[in-house]
Order: C-alpha cells, then sequence, then structure tokens
C-alpha cells in the first residue's frame, strides 16, 4: 500500500494542534508509528520524548525482552511435543533445550522484580501501573516451571498465558499505549485529554482506555471496573462535559466461509465513559465486561487447536512411513487439518526444513487465508502444529491484493498475494527465507527479505534485497530454491542470483547466455546436486495455466556460469500437454526430475542422463495445484505433496517397478 502509515488515527484541533496514534507503519521494525503530536504543518513523532521521560520504561523493555524468551522457549516445548519422541528422547531434548531457558527467564523475572521493588520518586500514576504490573509478573513466576519427562499439554497453556500475562505486564510500563490499528483518537475540551478506547492488534481485539495528558505530555491507562465489549473500527465522540460516547464497531466472527468476512458487527447500542469518574454507562440490557481484555478468535485459529485428539507419536507413524506402498500416492490424512473457516493456505507452497524434519507451508493471500502464520508439518508423526494466534490483515479476506509491506505489531511480516516458490529453506542458516515480499496492484515494494526459524515459530531480521528482484510482479514471477552455497534465484527479469549468507546479500551470477523470462505458475526451478546446475522451465502465463510449454530445459552451470539450452526427446509433445510445471524436485536415487499431479496414474519426469522426457507409471493422484507443495525427503526417501487445505500425500517411489514412458 503506498501510504507509509495506515489504519491509524488522527485528531486535528482548530488552534492548529494535533494527535496522532495508532495504525500501521509499513517500514517501522515495529510496525508502529507511535505517538505523533502535529505541529501545524507536519505530524512529528514524539516517541524517543516520551521514553525518555518515563522512568519505567527501562523496565518495560527488559520485561519485553523476557516475553520474547517466553514465546521462543515455548515454541521448541511445542516443537518437542509435536515430535511425538520416545520418553529418553524427548526428556533430554528438554533437559537441553527447554528446562535451562525456563529456570534463566524464572532467573531474570525475579530480578526484575526486586529491582522494581526498589524504585522510589515516582509518581502517583507511576505507582499505581507498577503495582498492577509486579501483580501480574508476581502470576507469571507463579506459573513457569520446568517440564518433568514429558511436554504436558496442561503447562504449554499455562506457559504460553504467562508470556500473555508477561506482555500486559510490560504494557503497564510503557510510555504510550499498546500498539493498535481502528481506534479513533478524540478530545475532551473539558479535561484537556485525548482519549482512545479499543482496537485490533490483528489476533486480538481490546477494550482497553488510555487519555493523552496534553499539559504533561503523558499517556495514562484508565482502569474502570467494567467496560463495553472488545471492538475496533467503532465511532466514539467526545461530547464536550468530560464525556465521550462509543457505538458499533466490530468483533472476530466466530464462524466464516469462504466468501465471508472474518467479522461481525457488534450492534448499536451506546457507551458513555465519563474520565473523572473512570466509568462506563449503558442501556441496562446490555452486558458489561472486564476492563482491559485481550478477545482472541475461536479455538481453530489458536496453537491448542492442533494438539487436541491423540498424543502424537513418531513410532507409529515412522512404521506407517516405512509400510507404505511403492509408487503410490497414498493419503496421511493428518488428524487435525486447518478448518474451512481459517480458509485454505492458497497460492503457497511448502519446503523441507531438514534440520527439525519439518515441511512448513506460508500460504494464503489473494481472497484465501490472510494470516502471517507459517504452519509446520511434523513428518515423524503426521501432525500440523501452529505456532502463534492467528492474525488477520484488515479487510483483505476475500481480497486479490493489496497486503502491507514490512512487518506487523508481532514482527511478523504479511503474507502476500501469491507466495508459491517465493520462499525456500537455507541450510547454511538453518531458517527459511522469504524472498519475495509484496508488489500489489499499486506496485509498491517491499525491499527486504525475511529469515524464519522453523525450531521456535520466530520470524527474525530482515535484510535489502538486490536491485535487480524488484519489478512489478516479482513475487509472482520469481523462483528460489536451496542451494549448495546458498539459496538459488531466478526470476521474470531474466536475472540469476546466489544468497551470500555471510554478507546476507544477493549476488548476480554472471551467466554466459540469455536467460529465460520466469512465468507464474509456469515457471520452475530445481537444482541438481549431481552435476551443480540450475535446471529451468518457464511457459507464458494464460488461465488456469494452460500457457504452451515447448519441452525446453534452461540449464546453468554452475562451476562455469554457461547456459545451456535442452530439447529433450519429447519435447514436441509437451506442447500439447498443459503441465503444471511451478513444483519441481530432484530424487537423486532415482537421478529424475519429478512433477507431482500431472495425471491420474502418471507422473511427468525429465530422465538427464538420456535427456528425455518421460512418464512414471504410479497409482493414486496427488491433487498438485496452485495451491500445493511438492518435496522430496531424502532421510526417508519419500516424496510428498501438502495442499492448501492441509492435506498430504505420500509417495514411496521404486523405478525399478514403475516403468518409465516415453512421451
Amino acid at each position: 500500500m503506498k501510504p507509509v502509515i495506515i489504519w491509524g488515527s488522527e485528531c486535528k484541533l482548530p488552534d492548529g494542534k494535533g494527535l496522532s496514534f495508532g495504525g500501521q507503519h509499513q517500514k517501522a521494525d515495529d510496525g508502529r508509528p507511535h505517538t505523533r503530536i502535529w505541529d501545524g504543518s507536519k505530524w512529528v513523532s514524539i516517541k524517543d520524548e516520551l521514553h525518555s521521560k518515563n522512568p519505567l520504561q527501562p523496565y518495560h523493555d527488559n520485561l519485553w525482552k523476557i516475553r520474547t524468551d517466553i514465546r521462543d522457549t515455548l515454541g521448541k516445548a511445542r516443537y518437542i511435543f509435536f515430535e511425538g519422541r520416545e520418553l529418553k528422547k524427548e526428556k533430554a531434548f528438554l533437559a537441553k533445550e527447554v528446562n535451562p531457558s525456563l529456570e534463566k527467564i524464572l532467573e531474570d523475572l525475579r530480578y526484575q522484580k526486586r529491582a522494581l521493588i526498589s524504585l522510589n520518586k515516582l509518581t502517583d500514576y507511576s505507582n499505581s501501573q507498577l503495582k498492577l504490573s509486579l501483580e501480574l509478573i508476581d502470576k507469571v513466576i507463579a506459573s513457569i516451571m520446568p517440564f518433568a519427562e514429558r511436554t504436558e499439554l496442561a503447562l504449554l497453556a499455562t506457559i504460553r498465558q504467562a508470556q500473555i500475562n508477561l506482555e500486559l505486564a510490560s504494557e503497564k510500563l510503557d510510555a504510550e499505549p499498546p500498539a493498535r490499528v481502528c481506534s479513533k483518537i478524540v478530545y475532551d475540551t473539558k479535561n484537556k485529554m485525548y482519549l482512545i478506547f479499543g482496537g485490533d492488534h490483528y489476533e486480538y481485539l481490546t477494550n482497553d482506555v488510555w487519555v493523552f495528558d496534553t499539559a504533561n505530555k503523558i499517556w495514562m491507562q484508565k482502569h474502570p471496573k467494567e467496560s463495553p465489549e472488545p471492538r475496533a473500527n467503532h465511532r466514539i465522540t467526545a461530547n464536550g462535559d468530560g464525556t465521550v460516547t462509543a457505538v458499533s464497531g466490530y468483533k472476530y466472527a466466530a464462524k466464516f466461509n469462504y466468501s465471508q468476512k472474518p467479522y461481525e458487527y457488534v450492534g448499536q447500542a451506546k457507551w458513555t465513559y465519563d474520565l473523572s469518574s473512570d466509568k462506563w454507562s449503558g442501556q441496562s440490557d446490555q452486558k458489561l465486561f472486564p476492563a482491559n481484555m485481550r478477545v482472541y478468535r475461536a479455538e481453530r485459529f489458536l496453537p491448542e487447536y492442533y494438539m487436541k485428539g491423540k498424543r502424537p507419536n513418531a513410532k507409529e507413524n515412522e512404521a506407517k512411513l516405512k509400510s507404505l506402498p511403492v509408487n503410490t500416492w497414498i493419503a496421511m490424512n493428518p488428524p487435525m487439518k486447518p478448518q474451512k473457516e481459517q480458509r485454505g493456505r492458497d497460492w503457497g507452497t511448502s519446503v523441507l526444513d531438514f534440520h527439525n524434519d519439518l515441511i512448513l507451508q506460508w500460504g494464503g493471500g489473494h481472497s484465501a487465508h490472510g494470516g502471517t502464520d507459517t504452519l509446520h508439518y511434523h513428518i515423524s508423526t503426521n501432525r500440523w502444529e501452529q505456532v502463534y494466534p492467528v492474525e488477520y490483515c484488515l479487510g483483505l479476506m476475500g481480497s486479490p491484493s493489496h497486503y502491507p509491506c514490512g512487518y506487523n505489531f508481532n514482527g511478523h511480516p504479511w503474507i502476500i498475494m501469491h507466495a508459491y516458490k517465493s520462499y525456500a529453506y537455507e541450510p547454511a542458516l538453518k531458517k527459511m527465507i522469504i524472498t519475495g515480499r509484496n508488489v500489489n496492484w499499486s506496485m509498491s515494494h517491499d525491499t527486504s527479505f525475511y529469515l524464519y526459524d522453523g525450531l521456535t515459530g520466530a520470524w527474525g531480521k530482515r535484510y535489502p534485497l538486490h536491485k535487480s528482484m524488484l519489478y512489478v510482479q516479482y513475487y509472482l514471477k520469481s523462483r528460489v530454491v536451496s542451494g549448495p552455497e546458498g539459496l538459488l534465484y531466478w526470476n521474470h527479469n531474466r536475472s540469476a542470483l546466489k544468497l551470500n549468507t555471510k554478507s546476507m546479500q544477493f549476488e548476480t551470477i554472471k551467466v554466459d547466455g540469455t536467460l529465460p523470462k520466469c512465468g507464474t505458475d509456469g515457471g520452475g526451478l530445481v537444482y541438481d546436486s549431481k552435476r551443480n546446475r540450475m535446471l529451468m522451465v518457464t511457459k507464458p502465463w494464460k488461465p488456469m495455466g494452460k500457457g504452451t510449454f515447448l519441452g525446453n530445459i534452461y540449464s546453468l552451470d554452475l562451476n562455469t556460469n554457461k547456459l545451456t539450452v535442452l530439447t529433450p526427446k519429447g519435447s514436441s509433445k509437451l506442447a500439447a500437454a498443459f503441465p503444471f510445471l511451478r513444483e519441481a524436485v530432484y530424487n537423486p536415487e532415482a537421478d529424475l526430475f519429478l512433477w507431482a499431479g500431472f495425471s491420474n496414474d502418471k507422473m511427468l519426469a525429465y530422465e538427464p542422463k538420456g535427456n528425455r522426457w518421460v512418464l512414471v507409471n504410479v497409482k493414486g493422484k496427488a491433487p498438485l495445484g496452485f495451491s500445493s507443495g511438492h518435496i522430496y525427503d531424502a532421510k526417508r526417501k519419500l516424496h510428498f505433496v501438502a495442499t492448501g487445505k492441509g492435506n498430504v500425500y505420500g509417495l514411496r517411489l521404486d523405478l525399478s517397478q514403475a516403468n518409465l514412458e516415453d512421451l
């Protein structure tokens, strides 16, 4: 989106002053524009001024760091739960990776508590906020404890709540209100204060009240006993007598289908808040809620949904995988999958994080799932894992494009219109990297690539893309795959690049020859590890992938950087077919490059030894389409296809029992 700051609120006064707060900043590392004042000609940030004069700000920052430690440690604990390992191995993992971190977190919390208790010469407001923060810190300390021999569900849930409580504790010490969108600012002339109520944090709604004292330039959180239902995008009006009135707004819908928005109207009930008495009042038939609430989406949008059912068991599932019949696609039927109301992770792909034995799927956008979350498929146990609550981008469920650039409030990059093959796993860094972020129809670019940790489920630092990677629809028409010394990249701009994992820069490969243009679904890139080369196939885009493919393969030798155009035997016959070229994988044992989903009983393959296109006879069909990913698991010598709906299919390929047919 072209405006750098979106979905925020501004309030300008007749005397030339004004206040702005909230919204999404598409270039800031924390996604926030923070507090700004109007100086008569422009908006000026006063974040640094507010933070510097707040004696509690360093403690807010310290608590937030501990909160991040809890998040990452919880990610590791949840990971080992879904891995379903035998008792001895799980216990050893907890002892090494989880429990020492939990003990350090407790130590750090107790240190911060002692430091906070020792503070003096605070204002009455700061003292009251400090007291509330300490109460929450005590709850966190009481709820965190090391795991015993197993990762128990109850303790996982308790630690996730501890993370939330620590977020709330840190917010009490902040010089500014928590981030939010769709929360209008109003100005009360009687008390000379600005006021905000509620708003959307993307994964939760709130009903808190904050006022900005213009005389002292300070934000203060209010604490009414009860409040209206959490909401966002409501109408709020200052009445001029020390009260404000709020009405309408939206809340999260409990259920919705593919064509519906994930929001519900809260109704026309009027609520009046009195700044002096710190009290809400409304119609007698309207329900009041506790103040300062967070309301998340329904359970199926939370990590706990995927923990339901039988405890994951690697021994049982690995036995099932070993017994898969040869040359037959078998539906794995994972027990907990994304529900229909979440929409599919469409327009995505799948990548193999072989260090953590995971298939990672980041998809959505273009009328599909609008969340930032990456689903983890644990191959060893046939279980999907969701690492954090679903965060939906505003108003874009059912929309073809226009997702924001940058990070959201939780440090997660937004999904894009089509994410397929714009991300891959980087073995040297042990991270998934997203290279193609956002070019929407307004042609605004996200100029960064982003790192994702499959073990903790945390997004990390971003780095600048190479200038040749920025052009119209670059995320649609580019491909990236794992290479021997860094990710390999090819795009519609006829560019080939390699990631230098030390400098974290993409470097141009000076190609001897002219690269083809990468298509959308019709462009495929795969790395040939036996011959150290990039193989590229492409065809012009036409609706439903029906562009003509001439059968040529472009081979880029990474030893010499020389490009060779191959015309395998059978190429002329492919022109009449409509192969879906995007999802190609290399099977080194068979020395074949394979495309799943070609027909009901055949897979399209390229045999380099004979330089020919062939068909591999298989039974069943993996429904590979616009929203599925195809990977090869060298550890188990299995092919997997994961769809945007959470269906997973496995194949054990045995060429001794599968005839290779010429086209």
